[in-house]
C-alpha cells in the first residue's frame, strides 16, 4: 500500500482542492487514530506481561533508538529524521512517526523519509524473517 501510494503520490498530480482534505487527513485523522490505537491497551494487559517483558520492551525500544542515534553519524539526515526513524523503528512504525511528527518534524520532508526507511526496514525484517521459517 505504501509503494502504491508513492506511485501515485509521484505519477499523478491530484488537484489542488484535495490538498487542503490530505493535510487534515495526514495531521488531524491520523493523530486521533494513533491515539484510539491507545485506548486499546490497559494497564492490567501491560502488568500481565510481567516485569520480564517490561524490561525486554524497555531495552529494545532503547537499543532501536540508540542504535538510530549512533548511526546519525554516518548518514546526512537531520537530527529530527534520525529521531523519526529511531522512534518508528523501536514503537510501532509509521503510526509512531505519525504520532510525534508534529512536535518534532519542521519540514513534510522529514516526515515522508523516515516513514519510507521505516517502511522498507519492516518489509527487509519481514522477509528475513519469513525466509527463516522456511
Amino acid at each position: 500500500a505504501i509503494l502504491l501510494g508513492v506511485a501515485v503520490g509521484n505519477l499523478v498530480r491530484l488537484p489542488g482542492r484535495y490538498a487542503a482534505g490530505i493535510h487534515y487527513c495526514e495531521s488531524r485523522v491520523l493523530a486521533c487514530a494513533v491515539a484510539c490505537m491507545g485506548f486499546g491497551l490497559s494497564f492490567t494487559a501491560i502488568g500481565s506481561l510481567g516485569w520480564r517483558a517490561g524490561g525486554v520492551v524497555v531495552l529494545a525500544v532503547s537499543v532501536a533508538l540508540g542504535t538510530a542515534l549512533a548511526l546519525a553519524r554516518f548518514v546526512k539526515l537531520s537530527k529530527e529524521t534520525v529521531w523519526l526513524i529511531g522512534i518508528g523503528t523501536a514503537i510501532c512504525g509509521s503510526s509512531a512517526i505519525a504520532a510525534v511528527a508534529p512536535l518534532i518534524a519542521r519540514e513534510r520532508r522529514q516526515v515522508g523519509i523516515s516513514v519510507g526507511v521505516v517502511s522498507i526496514l519492516g518489509m527487509l525484517a519481514h522477509t528475513i524473517y519469513l525466509k527463516a521459517l522456511i
